[in-house]
């Protein structure tokens, strides 16, 4: 089965997430943050989140977004 191609994928960069918002866990280094800088830089705003705010924070300046410390091992 093949699936129509997104329209998505022909906006230039910095259009492709227009009006959308990424929520990233592990924001603050490594694969997480990478992550949040594409996403960024696709146009989507960014809730950077880590167990790690001071680095989650630096990553959400970079880019614009905003930190939050969470700890998803934990439900509290």
């Amino acid at each position: 089965m093949r699936m129509a191609p997104d329209r998505t994928d022909r906006l230039p960069l910095g259009l492709r997430l227009a009006d959308r918002t990424a929520l990233v866990t592990g924001g603050a280094s490594g694969i997480g943050a990478a992550t949040c800088r594409r996403l960024a830089a696709e146009g989507a705003r960014v809730a950077v989140t880590d167990v790690n705010l001071a680095g989650a924070q630096e990553v959400a300046d970079e880019i614009g977004g905003a930190a939050y410390e969470l700890d998803v091992r934990s439900e509290e």
